[in-house]
């Protein structure tokens, strides 16, 4: 007969091996919920950035009596898989579909011609000096288009039944404009790398001067429209004139699409500012500014960027900015002997 301890004992044993597999079986569903979440994981497929498409030659699929086109763009890293050289700007994969789907012969051949031979931009010229198109077999259906370099009259690629030579389709290869550089000028003065500044303040509240664009771009058959804004900010070197002068600047850089801003005293004050104001108000740490950019430092960099709907582009102009022009301040006066006796 058990005494009420043994009872209770032999109760708190039961309670013990229930908690002891409740437990076990929460860390149970624990594992495999991450196990699961893992492999869902896994699974997923994994997410690619979009295509940039930097202009260049472009295909629209063409459909004949009898034959179907369709292109597929190869992308670089595939061109000596093949067969394309690594020459070529752009290539595509054209493959022709013949109907009947039992037709006997479905052999084609293909070709590759101006689409206006005697247009102003091709004339005199040899339409496989910029598009080429190649089978992958002697009479294949696939053929690969390769584009050599930029062409400003539509091409027109062709392929055609063996068979029936009145059953052909046709494929149309553009080009579109291509951006290749850009030459921005602030009134009279060409922005370019390296170029140098220096403020003058002795004037504020000076006009920005307006910018000018102009684009240098490829041969084309599309024409492209651009946008271009203008940013300018601290380069990294920045740091070594924080150093010189013992403070941070806070100025972020600004855009300044509407016009280069006029180096006056106006902009000074804007860029050269810490948490505690303007520098230019500390004679001290104006003096110790001066004395950092008469070393003459990149210390601007200006991002132009141009943006169209098949190409862009992104220069940065280092600006030098030097101390041409600017005084060193009186910070204090003495006197060597301040008794007059008369």
């Amino acid at each position: 007969m058990y005494s009420e301890y043994e009872d209770y004992e032999l109760y708190a044993h039961k309670r013990s091996d229930k908690v002891k597999w409740v437990v076990s079986f929460l860390l149970i569903f624990v594992l495999l919920a991450g196990l699961i979440g893992a492999w869902v994981l896994l699974l997923k497929p994994e997410e690619s950035a979009p295509e940039q498409n930097e202009g260049g030659a472009i295909i629209t699929e063409g459909e004949g009596n009898g034959i179907k086109l369709m292109s597929a763009k190869i992308a670089p890293e595939d061109y000596a898989a093949n067969g394309i050289s690594a020459m070529a700007e752009t290539a595509y994969q054209l493959t022709a579909t013949v109907t009947p789907e039992n037709a006997t012969n479905k052999a084609v051949d293909w070709a590759v011609a101006f689409v206006n031979p005697s247009g102003e931009w091709a004339t005199g010229k040899t339409v496989t000096d910029y598009v080429t198109v190649t089978p992958t077999a002697d009479g294949a259906l696939t053929a690969n288009v390769e584009c050599v370099k930029d062409f400003g009259e539509q091409v027109r690629v062709t392929v055609t039944s063996r068979d029936n030579t009145s059953v052909k389709a046709n494929a149309t290869v553009d080009y579109t404009q291509k951006l290749k550089g850009v030459n921005a000028t602030f009134g009279s003065t060409r922005l370019w790398n390296g170029m140098k500044k220096s403020f003058d303040l002795d004037a504020s509240g000076q006009p920005a001067e307006v910018w000018k664009f102009d684009y240098t771009t490829s041969a084309h058959t599309i024409e492209d429209e651009y946008t271009t804004t203008v940013k300018i900010s601290f380069s990294s070197r920045v740091s070594l004139v924080e150093d010189a002068v013992g403070v941070k600047f806070t100025w972020a850089g600004e855009t300044i699409t509407s016009g280069m801003p006029s180096f006056d005293k106006t902009f000074f004050d804007k860029v050269f500012v810490t948490a505690d104001g303007a520098v230019s108000a500390n004679a001290e740490q104006y003096n110790k500014l001066v004395n950092a950019l008469a070393k003459g430092i990149g210390l601007f960099d200006v991002e132009v960027s141009v943006t169209g709907t098949y190409s862009s582009k992104i220069n940065i102009i280092s600006i030098t900015v030097t101390s041409d022009g600017m005084n060193i301040c009186v910070e204090g006066i003495e006197l060597g002997d301040t008794s007059i006796i008369f």
